[in-house]
């Protein structure tokens, strides 16, 4: 009974370190005694085994044993009625370690709830943060195409769904080249737009507040002219853009560009 009792704290116990500690100190203490009255009892065997070859010649030592007997007897009812106490004791345990077990339960309940919340505050406080950087990029260039700082904006706020793709838009580099030549249309022509470099590929990005359609047809083809300066084939164009109109999203798609945006401006 006390070991089924026992092995019950030592489940319940693991929440409970600090009592466990205790009891488990409790238990070796009665662990000793409980050994030490084995102990006695074997010698009590031995002397008793001993006493019955010679209890016909010494009736006197046998009635000396007795009376030594009849003490261990009152000692273990001593221990009996001290154990009787012990088990009370750990049945009162058990009900409050499972009255705490029940609180906390409760708490956790609590908490959880609490984390719930705050993660819905933590989103919306996001939504918020991303709807006023667009609006201020939106404000800050108005169809044009935004400045670097405004840029850095654009990509830190679409910074999760580019690193789904595997982008990190904070890799990215400027590429900027000048077609002095003419080489590829108009001289002087200069082409600029970032770069994120993998081994053996680019992605391509062009970063806008608002994308119309002529700007995903210009920035497909100024990619595609001067691809041979990147110095690796393009794995990606890819264009990052606050808002983005329904007729410019429907063409680069058809053009096999990927587009990022926050909102879409139907025609």
């Amino acid at each position: 009974d006390l070991r089924r009792i026992s092995d019950e704290h030592t489940k319940i116990l693991e929440q409970h370190t600090r009592i466990l500690e205790e009891h488990t100190k409790r238990l070796e203490e009665h662990d000793k005694k409980f050994n030490a009255i084995l102990e006695e009892l074997r010698d009590l065997r031995r002397i008793s085994d001993e006493h019955t070859k010679i209890l016909e010649q010494h009736t006197r030592i046998l009635e000396e044993h007795t009376k030594r007997l009849e003490e261990h007897d009152k000692k273990f009812n001593v221990i009996l009625e001290e154990l009787n106490i012990h088990r009370a004791k750990l049945e009162e345990h058990d009900k409050k370690f499972n009255a705490i077990l029940e609180e906390l339960n409760i708490h956790r309940a609590k908490l959880e709830e609490h984390d719930k919340k705050f993660n819905e505050i933590v989103l919306e406080l996001r939504s918020l943060r991303r709807i006023s950087d667009e609006l201020r990029i939106s404000i800050g260039s108005l169809g044009g195409r935004v400045g670097k700082d405004m840029e850095k904006m654009v990509l830190n706020i679409y910074k999760d769904q580019l690193m789904q793709i595997g982008i990190n838009p904070d890799n990215a580099k400027r590429f900027r080249y000048i077609d002095r030549e003419g080489k590829y249309g108009i001289k002087n022509q200069e082409y600029e737009f970032d770069i994120i470099i993998s081994d053996a590929q680019v992605d391509v990005i062009e970063v806008k507040a608002h994308t119309a359609k002529d700007d995903v047809e210009w920035f497909n083809e100024k990619a595609e002219r001067v691809k041979d300066e990147i110095g690796k084939p393009i794995r990606r164009k890819i264009i990052v853009t606050v808002h983005v109109d329904e007729d410019a999203l429907d063409k680069a798609k058809k053009l096999g560009l990927l587009v990022i945006y926050g909102n879409v401006i139907p025609q």
